[in-house]
């Protein structure tokens, strides 16, 4: 019995490097992840932490349940391979508990569902909505010095705001909202939230826009009431980090020159037009000396950097370069 309960433990063991590298790539799930996506304007009112709460609630059942599968696996497991009559006994024990846990789960929902689902949803009102302050501009820390700053060229000046013609231009194309109860503008909306309709002046900040249609609601008149958001996933901005090929430390992570000047006008068009912006989501850093392999039949990042520090006495005879990409994200909460 104990070789199997060991077993067990190192699949779980294994698996978790594969989660791990799923949550360092660039990962983009298939759906969206409720509790995380179906918040509604996030919970800072009373209707989003309604959601919020409710989205809990069923996520809990859901891990209950996944729990209780995997308990009746394991007392599988331990009745299989039990020698005695005394594991056997416990092995069925364990199946009957996990069978009363999951029934204990699932009754509630299956009974309040019958008699009333409304029973099952969370309301709250009367409280105010709390003061979101915007986020700061995340960092990367590394072992020779700051965050990701200017493009390493002398001058750590923040770079000039986006134009504001092209703003006005590009409004609408980092994130949209709708709430209708008009199926023709709700046709209409999900047509335009397209990755093929993305303007040709936004098109070197966004790389795709993505549709996520919330619950449906009624209106004091009893419609269906609908609220869709049009996200979107910013194009990759490349950053740089340099070291003395012979022993060097690592350097401070800079943006490549242009790259923080487009970063920061995807931000602020995100925030003009009322999303939320996250990120950026971190790639993997190239090995040294090959940045270019990383980023293949794209921009020749490693020409481009050494090009811009040459007025600075960094030579690429003496200096060794890496890079990664980093992807934010303009989302609804």
């Amino acid at each position: 019995m104990k070789l199997f309960s060991q077993l067990f433990s190192l699949l779980v063991l294994f698996l978790l490097p594969t989660l791990a590298f799923g949550l360092e790539t660039d990962f983009v799930p298939l759906t969206n992840i409720p509790v995380l996506f179906d918040t509604g304007n996030s919970i800072n009112t009373p209707e989003g932490l309604s959601v919020f709460l409710n989205n809990i609630y069923k996520v809990c059942i859901g891990v209950a349940a996944v729990i209780a599968v995997l308990q009746i696996m394991r007392a599988g497991i331990m009745y299989m391979g039990g020698d005695s009559v005394t594991e056997k006994k416990d092995a069925k024990n364990l199946i009957a508990m996990s069978i009363g846990g999951l029934i204990l789960v699932l009754s509630p929902v299956v009974v309040f569902s019958i008699i009333n689902p409304e029973i099952l949803t969370l309301k709250i009102s009367g409280i105010d909505a709390l003061e979101v302050k915007d986020r700061p501009l995340d960092v990367t820390p590394t072992p020779g010095g700051g965050g990701v700053t200017g493009d390493g060229t002398g001058n750590e000046e923040d770079p000039a705001e986006e134009d504001p013609v092209t703003r006005v231009a590009n409004a609408g194309q980092f994130w949209g909202k709708l709430v209708t109860t008009d199926e023709a503008a709700v046709t209409a909306f999900r047509a335009d939230c397209n990755t093929d309709k993305i303007l040709e002046t936004a098109k070197n900040l966004v790389e795709r826009r993505h549709l996520f249609e919330a619950r449906e609601t009624l209106d004091a008149n009893n419609r269906a009431v609908k609220t869709l958001y049009c996200e979107s996933y910013g194009q990759k901005f490349f950053v740089y980090q340099l070291k003395k090929k012979e022993g060097g430390a690592e350097g401070r992570v800079f943006f490549v020159p242009g790259e923080e000047q487009k970063s920061r006008a995807y931000k602020q068009g995100c925030q003009t037009d009322g999303g939320a912006y996250q990120g950026p989501r971190y790639g993997a850093w190239s090995a040294w000396g090959v940045c270019n392999m990383l980023f293949d039949g794209g921009t020749n990042v490693e020409e481009r950097v050494f090009n811009a520090l040459a007025s600075t006495g960094i030579k690429k005879e003496e200096y060794s370069l890496r890079c990664r990409a980093e992807r934010p994200r303009c989302i609804k909460y």
